[in-house]
């Protein structure tokens, strides 16, 4: 017989999560002479983030069985969870009046290659699914691991394919040659 240990930590941490985000949206939009190119990405993640989070919790309620027995995961998944939103609150920060949660890409804005980014070319994203991992892997559920994360990597993956693009066509051959010594997401992997 398993017991599973409630604690509230990974709700509030998520919690705070979404909320962050939520904020970032209202507050952070671009406005000016910023041009927006973001192709409908932004949209993909306020509906693929939801839906994978609420997959997951009626997997979590549904499936009992796929609990693991002991809670190690949480302790890992609170690492993770806690790193992740380090990671994108540090690239969100690094970047400053840069940021917007659409992609739009100012007329003097400049091609930042310091800081979190002088490896990854999308840190705040590599945040944000690190956090997404912890927090499934926090929910000591096999199957809300994966769905807390995995269907909203398609609108990861998409809005890379778009701000890599914006970015592309804006800055040249200096983002090309910053992508020649830079990963993707994942230093190592991608």
């Amino acid at each position: 017989m398993s017991i599973h240990i409630y604690t509230p930590l990974p709700a509030l941490l998520g919690g705070v999560f979404g909320l962050s985000e939520a904020l970032l949206a209202l507050l952070r939009h671009s406005r000016g002479s910023r041009v927006s190119r973001d192709r409908g990405s932004l949209l993909g993640f306020w509906i693929l983030i939801p839906v994978s989070l609420m997959l997951a919790q009626w997997a979590a309620a549904a499936l009992p069985q796929w609990r693991l027995p002991n809670t190690w995961p949480l302790g890992i998944g609170m690492l993770l969870l806690i790193a992740g939103l380090v990671l994108r609150w540090y690239s969100i920060c690094h970047l400053g009046r840069w940021f917007t949660v659409n992609v739009a890409i100012h007329a003097d804005q400049p091609l930042i290659e310091s800081g979190p980014y002088r490896f990854v070319r999308h840190p705040s994203y590599a945040g944000a699914l690190l956090a997404l991992i912890g927090l499934g892997l926090s929910s000591g559920h096999i199957v809300a691991m994966l769905l807390t994360w995995l269907p909203a990597l398609p609108a990861f993956i998409y809005r890379i394919h778009v701000e890599e693009k914006a970015l592309r066509q804006a800055f040249g051959e200096p983002w090309r040659i910053y992508c020649r010594h830079t990963w993707r997401l994942l230093p190592g992997l991608c």
